[in-house]
């Protein structure tokens, strides 16, 4: 009986996190992503400290914990639904379901909906796969290094969402100038981002892995595989910026054939490789489909956006960031540690390495650079 209400109040928990969720789309396309996160922060932290009072004050039972999870659902729809209503420009008309809305984006949405599919399938189904073809442990190996690799996209997420609204409004306004400097500096950041965390997970899987679990042996398996993930991870990372573009543009169609053309690749790849190589060439894989999606997306993408603009791309958003982070990693490679030196030695010597390719990486971003320089100047004519 407890499992089956408990089971209830989760249908209705889903409900309103659906709804919440369509609040949130709304207050980051009208771009109050700095209200967004401090309402989403303050109310993830009162779920989650409630969530612990209750249980430990309160009835430490499974339905009391979903009755309190039903509850801060309802109370975030609400908070989330006023903020929306209160920033959406006043009107006259009264709001009503428009049918005629939906007909016009149907072939849009059934594009996301068709990237949606093929995209879960992609980052999902090498996992699945590999389950089947590799032993327990190896398969084990396999998802660390993934999870590893994920910090990557956790960091290019944020960047891509707060400017994807803002290239939607610059399109919709036919403001290209201004199109270009945002597509080339939100670009530049994602690079400036993740070239320092690739530097590191491609140069010291190793290290990073032992200064997280302070085991050797584990550090030793793990990173014949988190290199490569990295950098297939970070080759991905890259193409949000163009995804977005075109998605501010209504262009669905050449992201849904090139994934598609991935898992046609993806599946029959795996199934020959893997059990001749292990998981290390499923992870070789996911390096070959997006370098790929690099090579060869990006220059369709641009023939017809932007078409001035792909020679700048791959030197400025690509090139110039990345041969900086490395550059720099390079010079820090005399001090690594030897392998058998403390945990604390290599987390000295990681801190040391990433600060350093960072510092690198935000030089050899034009768009960084040129607001550090003005920033300086503004400071020297204060004095």
């Amino acid at each position: 009986v407890e499992v089956a209400l408990s089971i209830k109040v989760m249908a209705v928990i889903v409900a309103a996190r659906f709804l919440e969720a369509l609040y949130r789309g709304a207050m980051a396309g009208l771009q109050r992503q700095v209200q967004l996160n401090v309402l989403g922060a303050s109310l993830a932290t009162l779920r989650n400290v409630g969530a612990v009072a209750v249980l430990a004050w309160g009835a430490p039972t499974l339905v009391a914990f979903m009755y309190f999870q039903a509850a801060m659902s309802m109370l975030s729809l609400l908070v989330f639904a006023m903020v929306t209503h209160s920033a959406l420009p006043r009107t006259t008309e009264p709001a009503h379901f428009d049918s005629a809305a939906l007909a016009r984006v149907r072939g849009f949405m059934g594009g996301m909906f068709g990237i949606s599919v093929l995209a879960l399938l992609l980052t999902q189904v090498d996992k699945l796969l590999l389950s089947r073809l590799l032993p327990l442990e190896g398969f084990g190996v396999y998802m660390l290094a993934a999870a590893v690799a994920g910090v990557l996209s956790m960091l290019i997420g944020p960047v891509s969402s707060a400017f994807y609204p803002r290239l939607v409004q610059l399109v919709a306004e036919g403001e290209t100038p201004t199109l270009i400097r945002t597509y080339h500096g939100s670009a530049q950041l994602v690079a400036v981002f993740t070239a320092p965390v690739l530097m590191l997970l491609m140069l010291q899987p190793a290290g990073i892995v032992y200064a997280w679990s302070g085991d050797a042996g584990l550090a030793a398996r793990v990173a014949p595989v988190l290199a490569p993930l990295a950098l297939g991870t970070y080759l991905n990372g890259l193409m949000h910026m163009p995804y977005h573009l075109q998605l501010a543009h209504g262009w669905t169609s050449l992201t849904l054939k090139t994934n598609l053309v991935a898992v046609a690749l993806l599946v029959p790849a795996i199934l020959w490789l893997v059990p001749l190589y292990g998981g290390v060439a499923a992870a070789w894989i996911w390096v070959a489909l997006n370098a790929g999606y690099v090579a060869v997306a990006v220059q369709l993408m641009h023939r017809r956006l932007l078409q001035t603009e792909q020679r700048r791309w791959y030197l400025e958003a690509v090139l110039l960031p990345t041969l900086a982070a490395a550059a720099a990693a390079a010079v820090c490679l005399p001090l690594q540690p030897a392998a058998d030196a403390g945990r604390w030695v290599w987390v000295a010597f990681l801190l040391l390495m990433g600060g350093a390719t960072l510092l690198a990486a935000m030089a050899g971003s034009s768009t960084i650079r040129a607001r550090a320089v003005a920033q300086l100047v503004r400071l020297a004519a204060v004095r």
